[in-house]
């Protein structure tokens, strides 16, 4: 299973990314600070776990800011945070990200954040470099599917992120080994 979306810089020595973004902020609601915020990842309750979050405004430092109410509106959150008090405050905020620091969140056995995988070099069982993930597709069915670019070769190819497929990763080393069918290199 895969948790969010994507992250935002790293921990130095350390290919993990810090700051996974669980939102967008794409308007206010009402008059009183509340933003609606765009869900991005996989259970949109997890919301409700977090205590803190960082806003993320491209080009500038993340700030920290407590949570003060969540509220879940038509596949929108609305979010309350401490200081944005006015719609004027909360407009300042439209096209931000929320992010959560990674510690704030458990990941359960075989489950790995999107972001993580993103950059991640794929071989085959003979240990030979098949490409690079490029992209996660999340709306793809039931199992999410990792685009690889072929190394090499301007190709893509589009595999379903299963086990039986991918069976062991080191997302620390950046390498995950695959056992890919012949026809996915065919489409």
């Amino acid at each position: 299973m895969i948790r969010a979306s994507e992250s935002f810089f790293y921990i130095l020595g350390n290919r993990m990314k810090q700051l996974l973004t669980i939102g967008k902020i794409t308007g206010a609601h009402g008059i009183r600070g509340e933003m609606r915020v765009m869900p991005m990842l996989d259970v949109t309750e997890q919301f409700f776990s977090f205590k803190t979050v960082y806003i993320q405004k491209k080009g500038n430092k993340p700030q920290k800011m407590n949570v003060q109410n969540v509220r879940l509106h038509k596949n929108m959150v609305l979010l309350t945070l401490e200081g944005i008090k006015s719609r004027n405050d909360a407009e300042a905020l439209i096209n931000t990200t929320v992010c959560i620091d990674r510690s704030q969140d458990q990941l359960e056995e075989d489950e790995v954040y999107i972001a993580d995988l993103i950059g991640i070099r794929v071989f085959d069982k003979k240990n030979s470099e098949i490409g690079k993930i490029t992209d996660v597709l999340t709306n793809t069915g039931s199992v999410d599917t990792l685009e690889i670019q072929l190394r090499n070769k301007a190709k893509k190819i589009y595999v379903p992120f299963r086990k039986c497929y991918f069976y062991q990763w080191d997302l620390d080393q950046g390498t995950m080994l695959a056992d890919i069918p012949e026809e996915f290199f065919d489409l």
